[in-house]
């Protein structure tokens, strides 16, 4: 059955990300009535490096006028290179964002110097 399929995307590849800076990936961003029929994501992720990340998403219903929803909540924050269950720096997180057609993840690096965001998304 097609709503039982699970889509992974690599969204950061060992990207720097230095305190004080954001990235955000895909650029384009996913289209989500393509990935996402059910509602459901989660993300996997590796952190290595002395910074620390906080991930969010960002919505747009255009593709091109993108917005962090008021009823958005972070993905994850204070994330590091030994947070995670095994204090790894390794994780899956799940999240619920609001109805729109595109998504992008947002990185945002704070404290030290920079955390290095290996990022898988998956969406059924």
């Amino acid at each position: 059955m097609n709503d039982q399929v699970i889509t992974v995307i690599k969204l950061f590849n060992a990207e720097s990300i230095a305190s004080g800076s954001t990235s955000s990936q895909p650029a384009e961003g996913i289209d989500l009535q393509r990935f996402a029929q059910n509602g459901f994501f989660s993300l996997q992720y590796t952190i290595t490096g002395t910074g620390t990340l906080k991930l969010e998403y960002n919505l747009s219903l255009d593709g091109a006028n993108w917005i962090e929803p008021t009823s958005s909540t972070d993905i994850g924050s204070s994330l590091t290179a030994s947070t995670g269950p095994g204090s790894d720096g390794k994780d899956i997180l799940t999240f619920s964002p609001e109805l729109a057609r595109f998504l992008k993840i947002k990185a945002t690096g704070s404290g030290g110097s920079a955390a290095v965001l290996t990022l898988w998304i998956a969406m059924q």
